[in-house]
């Protein structure tokens, strides 16, 4: 039985931790010998948007932070396109395929801008609805 358990959990780990980008990715071991093969990392399903509701805006405007719900193999992503009267915000989750543990959890995300915010208005990009601020 513990055997068993500990055989899941290594199962867990190995799919959850597999392939970070998106779409498969190739590589040969080091030693490149006969009968190396090439490994592929599984697939990352498509990247979901996610509605931005609130935003905490620190380092003088520089760093935005947001919470989402996070867990298991999610990969996040907050990704800001900056113009001079506005920056959009787009939160993405993905996630390999494969068996990912079954757990959520409040996390942070954040962005670095490449000028201050100042009075520039934010927006999800998403939706395209304002995005509510407050300095931290």
């Amino acid at each position: 039985m513990r055997l068993a358990a500990l055989a899941i959990a290594g199962t867990l780990l190995t799919c959850c931790s597999a392939g970070t980008g998106s779409g498969a990715a190739t590589s040969s071991s080091p030693s490149g010998g006969a009968g190396s093969a090439p490994t592929t990392a599984p697939p990352t399903y498509p990247g979901v948007k996610v509605p931005i509701t609130a935003v905490l805006v620190q380092d003088g405007g520089l760093k935005l932070t947001t919470q989402t719900l996070g867990g298991g193999c999610r990969r996040l992503s907050l990704q800001a396109q900056e113009s001079a009267t506005d920056v959009r915000l787009t939160l993405t989750v993905t996630r390999p395929s494969g068996i990912c543990p079954p757990y959520v959890t409040l996390v942070e995300v954040s962005t670095t801008l490449h000028a201050p915010l100042g009075t520039r208005q934010l927006v999800d990009a998403s939706t395209g609805r304002p995005i509510t601020s407050r300095s931290g």
